[in-house]
């Protein structure tokens, strides 16, 4: 999975997150409901 995956999964689903200088923190637990939600369609 590339990176502009990931930021498109957050942005697109609702995924918490916090930016930290030019980082983006992403909240793991809504990372991976999403991720689940995605292996099962």
């Amino acid at each position: 999975m590339r990176r502009d995956d990931v930021y498109n999964y957050a942005r697109y689903n609702n995924i918490r997150k916090m930016h930290h200088g030019k980082s983006m923190f992403l909240l793991k637990e809504d990372f991976d409901k999403v991720m689940a939600e995605k292996s099962v369609t």
